[in-house]
């Protein structure tokens, strides 16, 4: 799921968008347009068609723009979205292509593989 998912539905998520450099980009560079300027938490977050809001904060939209790696990336809003706005001049700076790469490193969180077992306990991993 894309960016443009936010326009009918709520499931592009932050939780999504800190999944998908581990999954999507496993084999290299992905399609993936961030910078949405109009921003809600999740229980103020609502599809608006001609001008959507993404869930999450701006700060979430511009890491995007370091951690994806996608050579031709656009901003997702119209362009009078973006006039006077913070942050705005990041995007103008960033570069689509960099000179060092490093891998992402990370752990799962053992309360992310919970499951129950027969006797109405939880069990997990990764213990």
């Amino acid at each position: 799921m894309g960016m443009e998912y936010s326009k009918w539905c709520d499931r592009v998520t932050p939780e999504h968008d800190v999944t998908i450099p581990f999954t999507r980009m496993l084999a290299g560079p992905m399609d993936f347009t961030p910078g949405a300027f109009i921003n809600a938490a999740r229980g103020k977050f609502s599809t608006k068609g001609p001008t959507p809001m993404s869930q999450g904060t701006r700060c979430h939209q511009l890491a995007m723009y370091v951690v994806y790696e996608s050579p031709l990336v656009m901003v997702s809003d119209y362009p009078e979205a973006y006039k006077n706005q913070p942050g705005f001049a990041f995007i103008q700076k960033v570069p689509t292509v960099w000179d060092e790469h490093e891998g992402l490193k990370a752990a799962s969180r053992p309360s992310l593989l919970r499951w129950p077992d027969a006797m109405g306990t939880s069990g997990t991993s990764g213990r």
